[in-house]
Formats: C-alpha cells, structure tokens, sequence
C-alpha cells in the first residue's frame, strides 16, 4: 500500500472515529447493565424532597424503579421530565416506580417544582449525587443518567444522555411481564 494511501486510510478511520464519538456523546450510550449486579448501595440511601422530607429507597423494594439523575439546569434532564411522569402514570399501576434524584439544592429543585410537575419522587443528593453515579458506571459523573432496576435490585440497564419513551419502553417490558 503506498504511503498516500496509507494517509487516506488513516484520516478516514479517524474521522470515522470522530463522527461516531460524537454521535454517541449527543445521542447517550446505553451501557451494559452486566457490570452491575446489585444496588445495595442505591437501596441504603435516604434522601430528602425538596421541602425536607426524608424519602428511604428501600421503601420501593420489590418494585421496578427507573432512577432518573438529574439537575434544573440541565436542558437534557428537564426535557425527559413530562415523558417520565407520562409513563410514571402508565406503568405505575404495574409495580413501576420513578424516581428523580436531583444534582442540585432543595432551594433550585423547590423552585424549578413551581414551574414544572413531575408525576414522581424528585429528591434532593446535592454535589454527593455525583459519586453515587459514578458507583453506575457513569465515570465522567454527566446528566442526565437513567438507571433501571428489576423486582429484585439488579441494574437491568444504564443511559447516559437523554432517555426517551421508547428506550424505557423497551427496557420495561420484559420486566413487567415477568
């Protein structure tokens, strides 16, 4: 192969590279959830509302949960709030619950909460939310990042980016029906 070749080759590989780098850091990357066996550490967590009230995670054992980490001023996070309340109220009823774990001070979540409704928990994790995404595998500690556990607390699946209807419907479905 001659060197101009070689160049060629070389510059279209790393611009493919580069393409695919950056659709995937707009569109999220859905992370296998075979990394992630338990969330014991998830499940030991309490945290507080914006008004203050204690909310214990392990109230919701045995039920499916979506947890959506979050902060007011990420566009990303608050454009998947009126989705996740929608299918909060779908799929409530089948033993699924939402959960919005906020990045953020109870002061923003209480007054971004005048604004918008959301149909689930928003809670309150302050800067410390950060090292508990981390623990999921979100590395680099981004927003949004959408967890979703089975009955039993296994991490069935990971987003980092903005989740949409259509991602958490498939991902729900053959958890519901077991």
């Amino acid at each position: 192969m001659s060197r101009l070749a070689r160049t060629t080759l070389m510059i279209s590989l790393g611009l493919g590279a580069a393409v695919t780098g950056a659709y995937f850091g707009w569109r999220g990357i859905e992370v296998s959830a075979a990394s992630h066996t338990s969330a014991t550490a998830l499940f030991s967590q309490t945290f507080p509302d914006a008004a203050g009230t204690q909310h214990m995670l392990a109230d919701y054992r045995g039920k499916i949960i979506v947890v959506n980490f979050w902060a007011t001023w990420c566009t990303p996070c608050v454009e998947e709030i009126p989705e996740l309340s929608r299918l909060q109220a779908e799929y409530g009823a089948r033993n699924v619950q939402f959960v919005g774990i906020g990045i953020d001070n109870a002061a923003n979540i209480a007054e971004f909460q005048k604004k918008v409704h959301a149909d689930y928990p928003l809670l309150v994790a302050g800067a410390n939310g950060s090292d508990l995404i981390r623990a999921f595998g979100d590395t680099a500690g981004a927003l949004p990042y959408t967890l979703v556990l089975d009955r039993v607390g296994t991490v069935r699946a990971t987003k980092l980016g903005k989740v949409d209807e259509a991602e958490l419907r498939r991902w729900l479905a053959p958890l519901v029906s077991q």
